[in-house]
């Protein structure tokens, strides 16, 4: 398991528990579902306003959701300086 990819089984849990069809997170988030389902398995790593958006979408805190996002972010790359800058940005993808 790779380090962003600690952030995956937080939000699998958080969908799971709302109950709601992929295709229905992947609309409230405004992403396509295949986009969804990457992040669910960690293929993907989102970037703060989209995490953000699944907090909201499932119920959950965003300021909760704010220190898992950014301690899977710290360990996938300790030298990167978090703010509330980081967005969905091409950089927030593993290459």
């Amino acid at each position: 398991m790779t380090a962003r990819s600690h952030l995956a089984p937080v939000l699998r849990q958080l969908h799971r528990a709302r109950g709601m069809p992929l295709r229905a997170l992947a609309a409230r988030l405004g992403i396509p579902a295949a986009d969804t389902a990457a992040i669910l398995s960690g293929e993907r790593f989102p970037g703060w306003s989209l995490t953000e958006r699944f907090a909201q979408a499932c119920g959950a805190d965003p300021l909760v959701l704010r220190k898992v996002w950014e301690d899977a972010r710290l360990r996938s790359d300790p030298h990167h300086r978090l703010d509330l800058a980081d967005t969905d940005s091409p950089r927030s993808r593993p290459a």
